[in-house]
């Protein structure tokens, strides 16, 4: 295994690995604010909106962008799932593809399809931030020994260990620690991707190498899952993940009201410039 696993029954709430030392997730902040140089921003809303194109001094320049909603965050345990538009899941390979939500796929070792086009896991260019873990505690009617991590950029683990700890999940997230592709959770513990395999949650210990023809879809986790798991837990879970992730929303649009102000500002505007030249023009005369 790549990584030193935490020993069964470790109710430690630290996301670090034993062994590990502790690694701080501060400077994981202040990554990309988006790729499409629209001004756009990311967004817990509905997301949707046209489809456009990443801008020429953004990474990933002119692939397509956006256009992606909420109802189609849902992927499955293969990585390369999840994509509205563009090869859809049929595809095993993330590479060259678009960004349907405004975010990329996670490098996660060993090696995924693709993956590599977005490594490392410590670029800050990446959308959102570097990458980051968190892992999910629960607070009751769950064995100590199953271990579950968040797995995304910095601002959208943070935004999901917000809502778990929140919602009635009976679950809470340790604090953010920086991701390392060789030491943590590898991609065959992983149990679910989302948002266009750019977010994942994994099961610590568990082999998902043989189970990948049995992912289910739309927000079903059907794997081959251990019989001794919480499913209602996992459940909780899953569409905490899935309303509460953040994804590229269309541009915004002007209201009636903003829209009514700029037409009277420049009404008024035009009315002061003639005012100013009409009495400018008057006493040219008078002189």
């Amino acid at each position: 295994m790549l990584w030193k696993r935490t020993p069964k029954g470790s109710s430690g709430s630290s996301g670090s690995r034993g062994g590990g030392g502790s690694r701080s997730s501060s400077g994981g902040r202040g990554g990309s604010k988006g790729l499409s140089g629209t001004g756009r921003g990311t967004t817990k809303g509905y997301g949707g909106g046209k489809t456009t194109k990443v801008a020429d001094d953004k990474p990933f320049a002119g692939r397509s962008i956006g256009g992606g909603n909420r109802d189609q965050i849902y992927g499955t345990a293969v990585y390369g799932s999840g994509y509205p538009y563009g090869a859809g899941n049929s595809s095993s390979t993330v590479a060259g593809r678009p960004f349907p939500f405004g975010y990329w796929p996670l490098y996660v070792l060993p090696p995924l399809p693709g993956s590599q086009e977005y490594g490392g896991s410590e670029n800050t260019q990446r959308t959102g931030g570097r990458m980051t873990t968190s892992r999910v505690n629960a607070k009751a009617n769950h064995a100590a020994a199953d271990v579950y991590f968040l797995i995304g950029d910095n601002d959208s683990v943070s935004s999901i260990g917000q809502a778990l700890n929140k919602s009635s999940c009976s679950a809470t997230a340790a604090p953010l620690v920086n991701y390392i592709s060789n030491t943590d959770v590898d991609s065959s513990e992983i149990i679910q991707w989302y948002r266009a395999s750019s977010f994942a949650f994994a099961l610590q210990g568990f082999n998902a190498t043989v189970t990948l023809s049995h992912s289910g879809a739309n927000g079903t986790l059907q794997h081959d899952l251990p019989a001794t798991l919480d499913l209602s837990f996992l459940g909780c879970i899953n569409k905490t993940i899935a309303d509460n992730l953040p994804i590229l929303g269309p541009k915004p649009r002007l209201s009636e009201g903003a829209k009514a102000g700029i037409i009277i500002g420049v009404i008024v505007a035009a009315f002061i410039t003639l005012t100013v030249w009409y009495v400018c023009k008057k006493v040219k005369r008078s002189r």
